[in-house]
């Protein structure tokens, strides 16, 4: 079994624990080993607290390779992914892999579950991806990528209901407890069809990333900009009411997926609005050999 880095990390204090504990019962508890081997011992018990953060750090200077399948799925279904330059696939893979890493994925027994040890179950690698592609992809053109006041996916396995909203919906944030909730089939459908089904996961990331990068400005959106929207999509508000399954939409959270899913079209039908979305997200997906401005 690979070891993981905080192990790396505390095997020198182990093993200097354990020769320590060796000489100390060799002396009957005298000399300088028993004060090391208590050193030692609350080192290790610091770096077991910590590993999560020593992993993660670890793993942002020597990112570990995606697994093959999660590789196919992005080339398969990421059309962002596909037409990036090689070394920006690579990154791109790079920060997938920290995000699936770095954050935690639950998946509910049922969907009334909403205590953390129910939730405990496995969810499966075409869903962390989904999730961690649509983050990975809003954010590309920023130096900092992985989200820090959202770090629970929960993943359900349909609409399910919660204390803010009436009724069941498809997605919802929840600041408070930096939880991101997703029915897991219309998360699925949206990331593999994004030109047919309004993707939830890259509204919500949307979303993510305005509320942790306070200089962004959203644009107030006039009914004409949104009628427009409509045209290059094919797809109403009313539509995407169904599918995220709440009235109260996010008009910026739904122009930016216009933006991602349609870039030729939003670029032509409202050029302005586009350049705007290209200043926000350092992005540029008309007419560029992969889309980052300033990396």
């Amino acid at each position: 079994m690979k070891l993981q880095p905080w192990q790396v990390v505390a095997a020198p204090f182990g093993f200097s624990a354990l020769l320590c504990l060796y000489l100390t019962i060799k002396s009957d508890g005298e000399g300088l080993s028993i004060v090391v081997l208590v050193a030692s011992t609350v080192i290790i018990a610091a770096i077991y607290v910590l590993n999560p953060q020593i992993n993660y750090w670890w793993w942002q200077r020597s990112p570990p390779p995606l697994d093959a399948r999660t590789e196919r799925i992005l080339a398969d279904y990421c059309a962002f992914y596909r037409q990036l330059a090689p070394d920006m696939k690579q990154r791109f893979r790079n920060r997938v892999a920290l995000y699936i890493l770095g954050n935690d994925f639950m998946r509910p027994v049922h969907p009334s579950a909403m205590d953390a040890d129910e939730m405990r179950v496995q969810v499966p690698e075409d869903l962390k991806a989904a999730v961690a592609a649509s983050a990975v992809q809003v954010s590309f053109g920023k130096p900092k990528f992985n989200t820090t006041k959202f770090e629970h996916i929960v993943l359900y396995p349909h609409p399910f209901p919660s204390p803010q909203f009436e009724g069941f919906h498809t997605c919802e944030i929840y600041e408070p407890d930096g939880v991101v909730m997703f029915d897991a089939n219309t998360l699925m459908a949206g990331f593999t069809r994004p030109r047919q089904i309004f993707s939830i996961g890259l509204y919500e990331m949307v979303r993510i990333f305005k509320i942790e990068d306070p200089s962004v400005s959203a644009p107030i959106f006039d009914e004409k900009t949104l009628e427009t929207l409509e045209k290059v999509s094919g797809i109403n508000r009313t539509q995407i009411a169904m599918v995220v399954g709440l009235a109260d939409l996010d008009n910026f959270g739904i122009a930016a997926y216009h933006f991602f899913a349609f870039p030729e079209r939003f670029h032509a039908a409202l050029p302005d609005l586009y350049q705007l979305f290209v200043n926000i997200f350092q992005q540029n997906p008309v007419n560029t050999e992969y889309p980052v401005l300033n990396y």
